[in-house]
């Protein structure tokens, strides 16, 4: 069964983390290692237009996952692999979080940054 949740507020984490309290993630995930995040990543297109996931949805969906001690990893394919500096242009990801490109030939894991 899939839950949803939407919670008002102004654009920030907090918002996100209240949104995330009211479904039971943690259970979801009680069996996992790694946790895999998949936003919608369009690099033709920034948060703003909706179109694109907003970071700060992403950071603080990461940030619960670690809490529960588990790896986050960041899938994002719009069915082409998307260059660093796209990622970075969108203004998506910081130091540290690993982008999986599953379109590439190798589905290798990077590191970005």
């Amino acid at each position: 069964m899939s839950l949803v949740s939407v919670v008002k507020g102004e654009r920030g984490i907090e918002p996100v983390f209240r949104a995330m309290g009211l479904i039971p993630f943690e259970e979801a995930l009680a069996t996992y290692d790694t946790v895999l995040v998949k936003p919608n990543l369009m690099t033709s297109h920034t948060f703003e237009t909706g179109i694109t996931t907003d970071p700060i949805v992403m950071e603080a969906v990461i940030k619960k996952v670690m809490e529960l001690g588990k790896k986050a990893i960041v899938v994002e394919t719009e069915g082409i692999p998307t260059a660093t500096e796209d990622v970075d242009r969108v203004g998506h990801f910081s130091a540290g979080v690993h982008i999986l490109q599953p379109m590439t030939e190798s589905w290798s894991l990077t590191q970005h940054r």
